[in-house]
């Protein structure tokens, strides 16, 4: 790890777990949207499969397919079109779903980094 000279260096990086209206827990497994779901979907979008993610995320691919049925499930309804030996597509709620995740996302870490340059000045 890179040794930090200056805390004005630092940048905020939020994490983002969405869960279902009737979930209590506050783990990762208790969430419908995940960042493994989201590396899942951003690997389908970019390369029509979902092999990808087990090679540069080192998820294994049982794993995987097990992630995304499970929140299809949870959700009613799928993200992904599987095309058999073609791959893989998202569907538009899919598509729908990565987009919404995507723009949350950045604005939260906007926020966040707005927000932490702020307290660095201030010396907090």
């Amino acid at each position: 790890m890179a040794r930090i000279k200056s805390m004005k260096n630092l940048k905020a990086v939020v994490r983002l777990n969405i869960k279902p209206p009737n979930s209590k827990g506050q783990h990762a497994k208790d969430c419908v949207v995940c960042s493994g779901l989201i590396k899942i979907l951003r690997t389908i979008e970019d390369s029509n499969s979902i092999n990808g993610v087990t090679k540069t995320e080192g998820m294994a691919y049982s794993k995987a397919w097990a992630l995304l049925n499970n929140t299809e499930k949870e959700l009613g309804y799928a993200l992904v079109k599987r095309n058999g030996p073609h791959g893989s597509t998202l569907t538009a709620r899919g598509k729908k779903l990565l987009g919404i995740y995507n723009q949350l996302i950045a604005k939260l870490n906007k926020v966040a980094n707005t927000e932490l340059a702020k307290l660095v000045s201030s010396g907090t």
